[in-house]
């Protein structure tokens, strides 16, 4: 969004506010992805959110997009159009997400690979132990004896 977009734009956040307390009530839930970011903008409180970015948040604290999390978890691709989210695709796919969540309890996440490290970390243990061996080497190829190549997931 550019200020040249919003110049003919005569709608004010106080609108907005108004328009959608109006729709929705103080028992009503609010589902969606990374909905801090919404409430934030709207200058919004609201006490009964299920916010599906929380919920399916990886074991080390991480974030999953709700692209990814659409594909791995019900095998429907969202957000691939060239004009950026779709708000119906996205508020669709938190809902089923977040309702079959609920309906199938804990189980219902993405597998993290427990064994599966920082690519950075183990280059640098690489790094140490090659470094050791061969003192004279000006770089990681070249205490290796050529190029290395990184397979993975």
């Amino acid at each position: 969004i550019t200020p040249n977009m919003l110049q003919s734009v005569e709608t004010r956040i106080e609108d907005i506010q108004v328009r959608l307390l109006s729709m929705i009530d103080e028992d009503d839930i609010i589902v969606g992805h990374s909905l801090e970011n919404d409430l934030r903008a709207l200058r919004i409180v609201h006490d009964k959110i299920i916010d599906t970015s929380v919920l399916f948040r990886g074991t080390n604290g991480r974030k999953f997009s709700l692209k990814h999390l659409s594909n791995v978890l019900m095998q429907k691709k969202i957000q691939c159009g060239s004009h950026g989210h779709c708000s119906t695709e996205d508020a669709e796919a938190a809902l089923v997400l977040a309702l079959r969540r609920a309906r199938r309890g804990d189980s219902f996440r993405l597998k993290e690979n427990s064994s599966r490290q920082n690519i950075i970390s183990i280059f640098q243990k690489i790094n140490r132990e090659a470094s050791s061996q061969k003192k004279d080497a000006e770089t990681f190829a070249e205490r290796n004896d050529g190029s290395c190549v990184c397979i993975g997931k």
